[in-house]
């Protein structure tokens, strides 16, 4: 920051050629420093003596390969320590709720409706453009502008009292690290929620995140979806204030007391 700058200019300007200035470098990494992690956030809470209402905890972190699942892991061990110390800790005052930012590219329910949209977009297409994805379809050997599919749900007759689909929204090309993680934090979700305690985990659009745009293919694909109305691309900063206020109206809406009738 800068009151850190001010001091090294100050160093520069009077002080001796061998003074040395000692940084502590900030964060932690979760993957080595976990178990510490979690002490650390139980012993903040404990010792606030506003004995906050609720705690929110948001685990974000990514990283590329298999790795990703390690860090879920640890970020799932922090999730379970804080939760036991902390839930309906103060005397009940004080609640854990949890946040995640779940993905597109994973499997889950779509309500119906959002099924026959799809169904109605795919037949609604012009015949060139029909003819143009066949012939992309079989170059590809089905791997390229194959349609989910997902109205045949519908279609079979073993769905009618119900009022969601299952959607496999799976990417090949982000590898089973990236679904067993995401699956991982969904389940959590659903365990969490099941015992009562408060969950917003909505899904975050396709956004150009780092990880995304230094891969080729995948920022191709993130860039040829928007051919495909009504999906849009987000940049980094428009998403973020979009999840944040998303994440906030969910928690401010829902409470410890109210449980969704949805069946998932």
């Amino acid at each position: 920051g800068k009151r850190t700058q001010d001091l090294l200019d100050w160093f520069q300007i009077h002080g001796s050629s061998s003074a040395t200035l000692s940084l502590i470098e900030g964060g932690a990494d979760m993957l080595k420093q976990g178990p510490q992690i979690a002490q650390w956030i139980v012993r903040t809470v404990q010792t606030n003596k506003d004995k906050p209402k609720q705690v929110v905890v948001l685990p974000l972190i990514y990283m590329d390969g298999e790795a990703n699942v390690r860090v879920t892991v640890a970020m799932d061990a922090v999730v379970n320590h804080v939760t036991e110390k902390l839930h309906n800790s103060h005397g009940g005052q004080t609640k854990v709720a949890l946040a995640y930012l779940t993905s597109p590219t994973t499997c889950y329910t779509i309500p119906k409706d959002a099924a026959l949209d799809a169904k109605g977009r795919y037949q609604s297409q012009g015949s060139g453009a029909t003819v143009l994805s066949q012939l992309v379809r079989m170059a590809s050997f089905g791997q390229w502008l194959s349609p989910s599919d997902i109205w045949e749900q519908l279609d079979d007759g073993k769905n009618k009292e119900d009022s969601f689909v299952v959607y496999n929204g799976l990417v090949p090309m982000q590898g089973p690290n990236y679904a067993l993680a995401k699956t991982m934090q969904q389940w959590r979700c659903f365990v969490a929620a099941d015992e009562g305690m408060q969950v917003a985990a909505p899904h975050a659009p396709a956004t150009r995140t780092n990880s995304v745009t230094h891969s080729p293919e995948a920022l191709a694909g993130l860039e040829g979806l928007q051919y495909f109305p009504p999906m849009v691309s987000f940049d980094v900063l428009p998403c973020s204030s979009l999840m944040t206020a998303i994440v906030l109206n969910l928690l401010n809406q829902n409470s410890n007391d109210h449980k969704s009738g949805h069946p998932m």
